[in-house]
Formats: C-alpha cells, sequence, structure tokens
C-alpha cells in the first residue's frame, strides 16, 4: 500500500538547483543511515527527479526542480507499469549502434545496419537487426519500403528490407519488448505498441 516516501522527501527537501550534494552531505543533512540515503537517492533517480552527477554525487533533474519548486509530496509504493524502463539503456550494444545508424542514414537497408554496426557480422546479428527492424517499424518508428536492396543478398532471396526512418526521437535506442508487444522509447518515455 502506497505511504508518504519519507526518506525520498527528505533528500528533495535538502536540494537546490543547480546545487550537487553528495552522499555524505544528503546523510549528514537528514539523518538518514548511509545504506538508506543511497537507495532513496536511487528512487529518485527512477523517479526522473535525480541525476547522477558522478559516484556518490546527485543533483537535480529539471523535473525534480519542479516537482520541489510545487512541493510535490512523493508517495512512495509503484511509479507505474514501466518504471523499471526509465533507466537509461546500456551504451555501445548492437541495437544502440544500429539506432544510431538508422538516424544517420534516415533510409537503409537491413544489411547497411548491420555492416555499421557490426564489424564482423555473423547471422545471428543479421537476425538480431532485422527483428529490431521489424519492431520498430509496428511500432511506428519505421516506415517498410516498396524495394528492396538486392546488392550483396544471396542468390535465393528477394533482397534485404529497406526501411526509412519516421519517428526520430533522440539519441538513446527504443527497446523492443516482445512479451509486452511494444518499444519503450527511453528517451520519451513512452510505450509505443506493435500493432502487427
Amino acid at each position: 500500500m502506497a505511504g508518504v516516501a519519507y526518506n525520498q522527501n527528505a533528500l528533495m527537501a535538502c536540494m537546490e538547483p543547480g546545487v550537487c550534494l553528495t552522499v555524505d552531505q544528503l546523510q549528514e543533512a537528514t539523518g538518514i543511515t548511509r545504506h538508506e540515503t543511497i537507495k532513496a537517492a536511487g528512487m529518485l533517480i527512477n523517479r526522473g527527479f535525480f541525476d547522477r552527477v558522478e559516484t556518490g554525487v546527485f543533483c537535480l533533474t529539471d523535473a525534480g526542480a519542479d516537482a520541489l519548486a510545487k512541493g510535490v509530496e512523493i508517495r512512495s509504493g509503484p511509479m507505474g507499469p514501466d518504471t523499471a524502463h526509465a533507466r537509461p539503456p546500456v551504451p555501445n550494444t548492437l541495437r544502440q549502434r544500429a539506432w544510431s545508424a538508422m538516424r544517420a542514414a534516415v533510409m537503409f537497408s537491413t544489411s547497411d545496419i548491420t555492416l555499421y554496426a557490426c564489424n564482423d557480422a555473423s547471422d545471428k546479428d543479421h537476425q538480431n537487426i532485422r527483428r529490431y527492424c521489424k519492431g520498430l517499424c509496428d511500432a511506428g518508428f519505421l516506415a517498410l519500403l516498396p524495394t528492396r536492396e538486392k546488392t550483396g543478398a544471396p542468390e535465393t532471396s528477394n533482397g534485404y528490407k529497406r526501411y526509412r526512418l519516421i519517428n526520430d526521437t533522440g539519441p538513446l535506442a527504443p527497446s523492443h519488448r516482445v512479451r509486452k508487444r511494444d518499444v519503450w522509447d527511453h528517451n520519451t518515455r513512452e510505450a509505443h505498441p506493435c500493432q502487427a
């Protein structure tokens, strides 16, 4: 059952826009144990109110400064169905490199993206990129083009599918969540259902 998140509210009360505080400073100001201070700061990061400047150093985000100015009381309990996806994705993954390539190219084939994202692409990498493109297409990030790329395709193949990027929401690669049948956008923190 949700109640007042005392530790998170206490940490918020210590902060000012543009000021960075360490775990030690927050602990001293609030009287909360070090473990609970770190835990509460992590929850505030998940809520989008705190940003970690470096290890053990925090500042308010724009959303946090706005919440502080409005006197928002933070409540404990679930923060919504997609809270776990509010954290930034892991950098330099295959799909992050693929997304960066899509943003640069705008129009591309799955083969183009695989070659850009992998130094020595395997069949598994090709399949991963194809699934990712299909998921992004089903969720409205990409549009499937009518013609295929024949260059480099196996003789028995119809060619590589070609796409156009139509919903570029930012630099972070969206996550295709197969079980939920949607794509989570880390830039806008929104879920886009897959229509296919």
